[in-house]
Protein backbone atom coordinates (compact mmCIF):
# COMPACT_ATOMS: atom_id res chain seq x y z
CA UNK A 1 0.00 0.00 0.00
CA UNK A 2 2.87 2.31 0.83
CA UNK A 3 4.48 1.74 -2.60
CA UNK A 4 1.17 2.37 -4.35
CA UNK A 5 0.77 5.67 -2.50
CA UNK A 6 4.35 6.70 -3.31
CA UNK A 7 3.81 6.05 -6.98
CA UNK A 8 0.47 7.91 -6.98
CA UNK A 9 1.83 11.10 -5.40
CA UNK A 10 5.14 11.10 -7.26
CA UNK A 11 7.40 10.34 -4.32
CA UNK A 12 10.99 11.55 -4.61
CA UNK A 13 13.52 10.64 -1.89
CA UNK A 14 15.98 13.27 -3.19
CA UNK A 15 13.50 16.01 -2.10
CA UNK A 16 13.25 14.50 1.36
CA UNK A 17 9.62 13.43 0.81
CA UNK A 18 8.14 11.17 3.46
CA UNK A 19 5.04 9.01 3.45
CA UNK A 20 3.67 7.15 6.41
CA UNK A 21 0.94 4.47 6.10
CA UNK A 22 -0.70 3.36 9.33
CA UNK A 23 -3.64 1.13 10.21
CA UNK A 24 -6.67 2.61 11.93
CA UNK A 25 -10.00 0.84 12.71
CA UNK A 26 -13.31 2.21 11.37
CA UNK A 27 -16.07 3.36 13.73
CA UNK A 28 -18.29 0.30 13.52
CA UNK A 29 -20.61 1.08 16.44
CA UNK A 30 -22.17 4.05 14.67
CA UNK A 31 -22.55 2.11 11.44
CA UNK A 32 -24.31 -0.75 13.23
CA UNK A 33 -26.67 1.68 14.98
CA UNK A 34 -27.56 3.38 11.69
CA UNK A 35 -28.17 0.03 10.01
CA UNK A 36 -30.41 -1.14 12.87
CA UNK A 37 -32.33 2.15 12.78
CA UNK A 38 -32.87 1.94 9.02
CA UNK A 39 -34.05 -1.69 9.36
CA UNK A 40 -36.55 -0.63 12.06
CA UNK A 41 -37.85 2.18 9.88
CA UNK A 42 -38.19 -0.19 6.91
CA UNK A 43 -40.10 -2.71 9.04
CA UNK A 44 -42.47 -0.02 10.30
CA UNK A 45 -43.11 1.24 6.77
CA UNK A 46 -43.77 -2.30 5.59
CA UNK A 47 -46.17 -3.01 8.47
CA UNK A 48 -48.07 0.25 7.97
CA UNK A 49 -48.30 -0.46 4.24
CA UNK A 50 -50.04 -3.75 5.13
CA UNK A 51 -52.17 -2.45 8.02
CA UNK A 52 -53.79 0.48 6.20
CA UNK A 53 -55.42 -1.64 3.44
CA UNK A 54 -56.36 -4.26 6.04
CA UNK A 55 -58.21 -1.71 8.17
CA UNK A 56 -59.89 -0.26 5.09
CA UNK A 57 -61.03 -3.73 3.98
CA UNK A 58 -62.35 -4.54 7.46
CA UNK A 59 -64.32 -1.29 7.66
CA UNK A 60 -65.81 -1.85 4.20
CA UNK A 61 -66.86 -5.42 5.06
CA UNK A 62 -68.46 -4.27 8.32
CA UNK A 63 -70.26 -1.50 6.47
CA UNK A 64 -71.46 -3.95 3.83
CA UNK A 65 -72.74 -6.56 6.28
CA UNK A 66 -74.21 -4.33 8.96
CA UNK A 67 -75.51 -1.32 6.99
CA UNK A 68 -75.89 -1.83 3.26
CA UNK A 69 -77.13 -5.43 3.32
CA UNK A 70 -79.96 -4.82 5.86
CA UNK A 71 -81.03 -1.68 4.01
CA UNK A 72 -81.20 -3.59 0.72
CA UNK A 73 -83.21 -6.37 2.36
CA UNK A 74 -85.59 -3.81 3.85
CA UNK A 75 -86.02 -2.06 0.51
CA UNK A 76 -86.51 -5.32 -1.35
CA UNK A 77 -89.12 -6.52 1.15
CA UNK A 78 -91.05 -3.27 1.33
CA UNK A 79 -91.73 -2.85 -2.38
CA UNK A 80 -93.47 -6.10 -3.25
CA UNK A 81 -96.21 -5.60 -5.80
CA UNK A 82 -98.82 -8.19 -4.94
CA UNK A 83 -101.52 -7.11 -7.35
CA UNK A 84 -99.50 -7.89 -10.48
CA UNK A 85 -98.61 -11.47 -9.56
CA UNK A 86 -102.11 -12.99 -9.83
CA UNK A 87 -102.85 -11.00 -13.00
CA UNK A 88 -99.65 -12.26 -14.60
CA UNK A 89 -100.45 -15.84 -13.67
CA UNK A 90 -104.00 -15.45 -15.02
CA UNK A 91 -102.58 -14.21 -18.29
CA UNK A 92 -100.28 -17.19 -18.48
CA UNK A 93 -103.18 -19.52 -17.71
CA UNK A 94 -101.23 -21.88 -15.51
CA UNK A 95 -102.96 -24.47 -13.41
CA UNK A 96 -101.21 -23.05 -10.39
CA UNK A 97 -102.89 -19.70 -11.02
CA UNK A 98 -106.29 -21.38 -11.23
CA UNK A 99 -105.64 -23.27 -7.99
CA UNK A 100 -104.54 -20.08 -6.25
CA UNK A 101 -107.57 -18.20 -7.57
CA UNK A 102 -109.86 -20.94 -6.28
CA UNK A 103 -108.25 -20.74 -2.85
CA UNK A 104 -108.36 -16.93 -2.73
CA UNK A 105 -112.00 -16.52 -3.75
CA UNK A 106 -113.55 -17.92 -0.53
CA UNK A 107 -111.04 -15.96 1.56
CA UNK A 108 -112.06 -12.73 -0.14
CA UNK A 109 -115.74 -13.50 0.31
CA UNK A 110 -115.18 -14.27 4.01
CA UNK A 111 -113.24 -11.04 4.50
CA UNK A 112 -115.99 -9.01 2.80
CA UNK A 113 -118.65 -10.69 4.91
CA UNK A 114 -116.67 -9.98 8.09
CA UNK A 115 -116.19 -6.39 6.98
CA UNK A 116 -119.93 -5.94 6.45
CA UNK A 117 -120.63 -7.53 9.83
CA UNK A 118 -118.19 -5.17 11.53
CA UNK A 119 -119.78 -2.18 9.80
CA UNK A 120 -123.24 -3.18 10.98
CA UNK A 121 -121.98 -3.78 14.53
CA UNK A 122 -120.28 -0.38 14.62
CA UNK A 123 -123.40 1.34 13.28
CA UNK A 124 -125.54 -0.40 15.92
CA UNK A 125 -123.18 0.70 18.71
CA UNK A 126 -123.13 4.23 17.33
CA UNK A 127 -126.95 4.39 17.33
CA UNK A 128 -127.01 3.06 20.91
CA UNK A 129 -124.50 5.73 22.04
CA UNK A 130 -126.49 8.46 20.26
CA UNK A 131 -129.69 7.30 21.94
CA UNK A 132 -128.05 7.21 25.39
CA UNK A 133 -126.55 10.70 24.98
CA UNK A 134 -129.85 12.12 23.76
CA UNK A 135 -131.75 10.60 26.74
CA UNK A 136 -129.15 11.40 29.43
CA UNK A 137 -126.67 14.14 28.35
CA UNK A 138 -125.35 14.65 31.92
CA UNK A 139 -124.04 11.10 32.27
CA UNK A 140 -122.48 11.30 28.75
CA UNK A 141 -120.69 14.52 29.79
CA UNK A 142 -119.47 12.82 32.96
CA UNK A 143 -118.07 9.88 30.98
CA UNK A 144 -116.26 12.19 28.55
CA UNK A 145 -114.78 14.24 31.40
CA UNK A 146 -113.60 11.02 33.06
CA UNK A 147 -111.90 9.90 29.81
CA UNK A 148 -110.14 13.27 29.45
CA UNK A 149 -108.87 13.17 33.04
CA UNK A 150 -107.47 9.62 32.60
CA UNK A 151 -105.32 10.64 29.62
CA UNK A 152 -103.73 13.57 31.45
Amino acid sequence: IENAVKYAVGFNADRDDSISVSCMPFAQAETNNLMALSETVNKREFITSLVKPGIFLTVMLLLLFFVIRPVLRWLKGSFKVLGEIPNLQKALGTSEARDREALEAPDIEKALAQNEGLKQTMQGQRRLIETLTDNDPESANAVIRDWLQERV
